[in-house]
């Protein structure tokens, strides 16, 4: 369990990473393909694009929440997702009211909130996962005397051996691992991106 919450953790990270650095240096271009060339979109654009680049700094740990909320779900724990998000409303709340009011940063401090929300609500989650992961791994050793595939085969045994060897919330997955993730992920992505592209273009 906790190597694939590990190799899932690294690989959101990676992909985070990598759409922040689309989103900050392709951010432009991106705007102009989705809010057009009108007026209205020249005069905002300047805004948008702030706002876009923080928020863009914000991908990894947003990924990572989702990550960490799909974890606690696996692990018969729906409580902790429920708390993290008033712990993300409350970091917003109250940084939107500092950062948009006394400090008067407008929708760059708007975005700078909910950036920082997302990564309290990732860290609060990740925690929570922790948590239940170490819960689970003393149960299976008192079940099994820590042996979790008893009279396993060598290769079965290499297996055992990768899996207990991360100890962490973060795992280099392997190449079969990556593949795997990118065959179930890859088709996701494509129809998220696909339906809200259209969604931007059908709205006028």
């Amino acid at each position: 369990s906790r190597r694939v919450v590990g190799t899932s953790f690294t690989i959101s990270t990676l992909v985070g990473v990598a759409m922040s650095i689309v989103l900050i240096f392709g951010g432009p271009a991106m705007l102009k393909l989705f809010i057009g060339d009108g007026s209205d979109a020249v005069e905002t654009f300047d805004l948008s694009l702030s706002y876009v680049r923080v928020r863009g700094l914000g991908a990894a740990p947003t990924l990572l929440c989702m990550v960490a909320q799909a974890a606690c779900i696996g692990a018969k724990d729906s409580i902790s997702p429920l708390r993290a998000v008033m712990v993300q409303a409350v970091f917003n709340i109250v940084l939107d009211i500092l950062f948009v009011g006394p400090l008067k940063t407008g929708v760059t401090g708007a975005a700078i909130a909910t950036a920082i929300s997302q990564l309290a609500g990732a860290i609060y989650l990740m925690a929570c996962v922790d948590g239940r992961l170490c819960e689970l791994e003393k149960e299976m050793e008192v079940y099994d005397g820590g042996n979790i595939l008893p009279g396993a085969d060598d290769k079965a045994d290499k297996e055992v051996s990768l899996y207990k060897s991360v100890t962490g919330l973060f795992a280099w997955p392997t190449r079969k691992e990556a593949l795997k993730f990118t065959q179930f992920a890859g088709p996701l992505f494509l129809i998220s991106f696909g339906r809200s592209y259209t969604w931007y273009v059908c709205t006028p």
